[in-house]
């Protein structure tokens, strides 16, 4: 059971897990900046990635 994001307690610095989309996997990382509509994450590769907020679930 994934958890409800609320884009309104996202904070810079937050771990989060992107649900999988299409052929994009799942990954939890750690949030570096907020977008109106999206957060773009770190991975443990250091790369960044966008994620809107009905992508994101809190990590398990």
């Amino acid at each position: 059971m994934s958890s409800i994001i609320n884009p309104d307690a996202i904070r810079i610095g937050d771990s989060l897990r992107s649900k999988p989309v299409g052929n994009k996997g799942w990954f939890v990382g750690e949030v570096v900046e907020i977008r109106d509509r999206a957060v773009v994450l770190r991975d443990a590769e250091r790369r960044r990635w966008l994620r809107e907020f009905d992508e994101l679930e809190a990590p398990q």
